[in-house]
């Protein structure tokens, strides 16, 4: 309430949360990959190089982006179940990628639902291309601005 008092607008007090959690994610996905990309080196020798595992974790991020987005969208039109939301939509996620398939769910499915297994699989040998991560991005965009739209339109009842 004491945020929300001050001449902030709504949607700099929510771009601000935006910003600070997409920079966020790129920064633990970051300290992710260059230890894993560090510990794979070391472990081969010193013959590897950690930069594959830190572009194939930092590639995840867009990914990450959409959950956000969606919780943003929540935030504007449904405000009571954002925090619900945005674990279901976690939880939903890890279920479908890792419940789904031993679960006899049909892998094409699980593809559509999961953001993730959108992105090239660099290490595996995919090419890397840039329009999913594009894509993922500009949903990103889309569900954020629908949100903050939303947001910046809504009153703010007092509750008692």
């Amino acid at each position: 309430e004491l945020l929300l008092s001050t001449p902030a607008t709504r949607v700099a007090w929510a771009g601000s949360h935006a910003i600070i959690a997409a920079l966020g994610t790129v920064v633990l996905l970051a300290a992710g990959g260059l230890t894993t990309g560090l510990a794979f080196a070391g472990g081969s020798g010193g013959e590897g190089s950690p930069l594959p595992a830190l572009a194939a974790t930092l590639l995840q991020a867009p990914a990450a982006w959409v959950l956000g987005g969606v919780t943003l969208l929540t935030l504007g039109l449904v405000p009571r179940a954002t925090a619900a939301v945005a674990w279901a939509g976690f939880l939903f996620v890890q279920l479908f990628e890792l419940v789904g398939p031993l679960a006899g769910i049909d892998f094409r499915i699980v593809e559509w639902v999961v953001p993730y297994f959108h992105l090239p699989r660099i290490l595996t040998g995919d090419a890397p291309t840039p329009w999913p991560v594009l894509a993922l991005a500009a949903v990103t965009l889309a569900l954020g601005s629908i949100g903050i739209a939303a947001l910046s339109r809504r009153d703010l009842a007092p509750t008692s």
